[in-house]
């Protein structure tokens, strides 16, 4: 579950010894602190993935950042996530290869935080990701199909398929498409950029706090998809119109439907709103477009819908353990 994190911590100067696990980047001096910082790369031998060591030369104060997730699993492995057990691992790896103590790295003070997990779906169901709508007041930014962000100055919520991140940057074009074709891989994080604000109650002030309250944390990942994100109903697939014969009533409205539906319907109610020629008439509008829609709306939709929830959830009670 826990990805990128930035963690500050007590060292003090004369517990430090050299190791082989750290590798020296570069040295800059702090006003703010009125002391020279030195950058390591830690670099896991297994993985070869690296984490930011930032050690003060003066002081005991230090601090280390990146991916927990990548620099455990590896760079191609889209699909993995910690859960408890492995997170445990990856901290004793981290003080082997540092030399800071394990129960500093558990203690320190978490400035910043990703939570996620990542899902394995088929490719049909890539329409969830631009069907996520509002989460409460945080803004809103879509990339493409693949990616939707909810940002605000203490958390962001994104939604993106991770199997096609991973591809572009890591895979040819020939092996990604392979791959993307039938597949999706559904990463889901909560970043949380101020952790002591008071929603958190305490639950992700250090790694120590997040593995007491991490099954917790995991619902709450769950539940914000589920219902706190409101989506847009443009995912349910097409009833199959290629035969039969209509009316032009039933031609005009299936057109209807097929506008609606490539439009969204939260942007044709807002549409109805603003161009109903009476204010009288703008509930019956939504109503009557609203029924056309319902009309030539397939259920499988719904389906998919229940399915992305079950393996999510399955996901967040295996990772659980």
């Amino acid at each position: 579950m826990v990805d990128n994190t930035t963690i500050q911590f007590m060292w003090p100067i004369n517990e430090r010894s050299y190791c082989c696990g750290r590798k020296y980047l570069t040295r800059s001096y702090s006003a703010a602190s009125e002391s020279y910082y030195t950058r390591y790369k830690v670099v896991n031998p297994g993985t070869n993935e690296s984490l930011d060591l930032k050690v003060s030369e003066s002081y005991a104060n230090c601090y280390i950042s990146g991916s927990l997730r990548r620099w455990y699993f590896g760079n191609l492995a889209a699909s993995r996530d910690h859960n408890k057990s492995s997170l445990v691992k990856c901290i004793k790896l981290l003080s082997q290869i540092t030399g800071i103590s394990s129960g500093t790295l558990w203690n320190g003070n978490i400035k910043k935080v990703e939570l996620g997990m990542s899902v394995h779906f088929k490719r049909n169901q890539e329409l969830f990701i631009p069907s996520l709508l509002t989460y409460g007041r945080l803004k809103r930014k879509q990339i493409g199909i693949e990616t939707v962000e909810f940002m605000g100055s203490k958390k962001s919520f994104i939604c993106y398929d991770k199997l096609e991140q991973v591809g572009k940057k890591y895979l040819s074009k020939k092996i990604r498409d392979k791959l993307t074709k039938n597949n999706l891989i559904l990463r889901l994080e909560l970043k949380v950029k101020a952790p002591s604000a008071p929603e958190y109650c305490g639950k992700v002030n250090s790694l120590k706090d997040i593995s007491r309250n991490w099954d917790e944390l995991l619902d709450e990942l769950y539940y914000t998809l589920k219902i706190r994100v409101k989506k847009d109903d443009f995912f349910s697939s097409d009833l199959d119109l290629s035969s039969g014969k209509y009316t032009l009533t039933e031609m005009i409205q299936i057109y209807s439907f097929l506008g609606m539906k490539m439009n969204g319907m939260n942007n044709v109610y807002s549409f109805v709103n603003s161009a109903s020629k009476f204010r009288s008439k703008r509930s019956d509008n939504r109503k009557k477009l609203h029924e056309i829609y319902n009309t030539y709306k397939s259920n499988d939709g719904q389906f998919l819908l229940n399915d992305i929830y079950d393996k999510v959830w399955k996901r967040a009670e295996y990772l659980k353990s």
